[in-house]
């Protein structure tokens, strides 16, 4: 094996040698902290959150959105707002139209839709009533939300990146010592089998997100998209703000970026050391970039695990201490062994382990054929799994991008007509979504609010294909507590509930920089576009939760 002339003295460092401890090292810390941060993200808020006390998060798959709902089935409403709730608006029409390349596009989006299983697991963990927030068996992965509906045709979510981190952490497993606590296992090396399948992970997952881009979005072959993404992400932060308004040539130039990162740079991992530790270095860079313009949840952090097993011991070194005794000069005097020729006595635990990883290459090979098929595919799908142990994924995101932002706004009034033109509409807000427009966009990666999320995608369709959003407004017409801590605002605190609560939508877009509406504060420009649900009481909502079997709402 050929050595490496490296910073430590004049010691030969070997390119990819088998004690790949530094590597290890810091791969076994980030899948640590990525799922404290995962656990974090999905911990229910204070008091649970239950079927029965909290919110329903939650998207329908496709056939579930294909179901419109009968006159029987929405809440009784006056009949001068009958008209509007039977129907969707005009928007929606053309939503409805498009509905498969929509559910197409939610998938591309990061969201996958699932069917809970049947087994005797899976009815205790969905079953009505228990946590929403939790893992979901036969790898659901962490944040598995319920979404209620008939009996019987009860769904579960997964977001993109929750397969993302169930892969990475299987991964992971195997990285770890079984019997030692020891950062340096000397009968125990680091696989480079297992190396490997971080390295095809990594492969798997920018090499996924470039081809859906080309075969997708129109915009991503006419490098535009860049002209629309900052401002029509799910959640924009205060950098993206002002990335929206950077000159035409500057987004033409990350688009071209982000096809040479995503369709080319991928395949650096097979040419060699040094072209392999790049593509590590650039798609961390690229995470990083990632992680300043946007609010993406963990996803950008989760993406830079596998980018660090790109590296060697040779490149890593200088992030460890040195000195006599320290984990740098362990490891140069094992390197020194190995490279005398020296070898470790194999003992048992240790042939058994290879066995193991090799039982493991053999098993990843072996799912990856359709996922490499579905690579090769025109009709390529994302954020799925050919698989039910979902350990090799197939992934990608933004493969269509959103031309122009919308909002869906909840509003309660106290007055006993909502028909009176002199009700008194007071906005609730969320915790980091598009509102108040004088509200500076939040900052909160790696941390994810879900809800803000699924209001997200609830606005480019209408409330039918989202009934869980009737079921919010249930609860905020109770003052629901557990509800109301998902939210930022609530106008009716230490106040009598509101006697009605109706969704607005709106046109969102960004302020422009040292214009009028910014020197009012004014980060946002928005405008009504119509009703996205009309004004409704408890009243109006008993049938319609007494004929989905949810529990009514009682005002606290």
């Amino acid at each position: 094996m050929k050595g490496l002339k490296a910073s430590f003295g004049s010691t030969l460092i070997p390119a990819f040698a088998s004690h790949a401890c530094f590597v290890q090292s810091l791969c076994r810390l980030s899948c640590f902290l990525l799922h404290v941060v995962a656990f974090y993200c999905s911990s229910p808020p204070t008091g649970g959150c239950s079927l029965s006390r909290g919110v329903p998060g939650g998207f329908p798959s496709e056939q579930a959105a294909d179901r419109r709902p009968g006159p029987a089935a929405l809440p009784h409403v006056p009949e001068e707002r009958a008209a509007v709730f039977s129907g969707p608006s005009r928007l929606g029409r053309r939503e409805l139209r498009a509905n498969r390349a929509l559910a197409a596009g939610l998938v591309t989006h990061g969201l996958q839709p699932g069917r809970p299983r049947t087994s005797r697991v899976g009815r205790l963990i969905f079953r009505p009533g228990h946590r929403l927030c939790q893992y979901g068996a036969h790898g659901h992965s962490l944040g598995s939300l319920h979404v209620p509906g008939q009996r019987g045709t009860d769904l579960v979510i997964v977001l993109g990146w929750e397969s993302q981190l169930l892969e990475t952490g299987f991964l992971g497993i195997f990285l770890c010592p079984l019997w030692t606590l020891s950062r340096l296992p000397r009968e125990t090396p680091p696989s480079q089998i297992v190396l490997w399948g971080f390295r095809w992970l990594i492969f798997r997952i920018m090499l996924g997100a470039g081809l859906i881009k080309i075969r997708g979005d129109r915009c991503w072959r006419d490098l535009t998209c860049m002209d629309f993404h900052y401002e029509t992400q799910p959640v924009p932060n205060p950098v993206a703000y002002f990335l929206h308004r950077s000159p035409w040539w500057v987004h033409r130039f990350e688009t071209l970026s982000n096809h040479f990162l995503e369709l080319v740079v991928p395949f650096f991992i097979f040419l060699g050391r040094q072209m392999c530790a790049l593509h590590g270095a650039l798609q961390i860079l690229f995470q990083v970039v990632l992680i300043i313009s946007g609010n993406l949840s963990f996803l950008n952090w989760l993406t830079m695990v596998p980018s660090v097993a790109c590296f060697d011991d040779a490149t890593l070194g200088f992030l460890f201490p040195s000195g006599p005794g320290a984990l740098k000069d362990r490891v140069l005097k094992l390197q020194e062994e190995t490279a005398r020729g020296a070898r470790p006595t194999l003992r048992y635990g240790c042939m058994v382990r290879r066995a193991v990883h090799v039982a493991l290459g053999v098993l990843v090979a072996w799912l990856s054929v359709p996922v490499v098929i579905n690579l090769l595919s025109p009709t390529q799908v994302m954020n799925t799994s050919f698989n039910p142990l979902r350990i090799v994924n197939t992934y990608g995101a933004f493969g269509s991008i959103t031309k122009e932002r919308t909002e869906v706004i909840l509003q309660g009034t106290a007055s006993p007509n909502a028909s009176l033109p002199d009700a008194v509409w007071e906005d609730y807000e969320f915790k980091c979504k598009p509102g108040d427009p004088g509200r500076r966009p939040c900052l909160i990666s790696p941390y994810h609010h879900r809800l803000d999320w699924l209001m997200w995608f609830a606005a480019f369709q209408t409330y039918e294909h989202n009934e869980w959003i009737i079921h919010l407004a249930g609860k905020l017409l109770a003052n629901d507590a557990t509800a109301l801590s998902l939210l930022a605002l609530n106008p009716f605190k230490d106040r009598a509930p509101p006697r009605w609560v109706r969704g607005e939508h709106y046109r969102y877009k960004f302020s422009r920089p040292g214009g009028q509406h910014a020197a009012a504060g004014k980060w946002w420009v928005r405008k009504k576009i119509g009703a996205y649900f009309p004004p409704l009481s408890l009243r109006d909502l008993k049938d319609y939760f007494r004929s989905r079997e949810w529990p009514y709402p009682e005002p606290d």
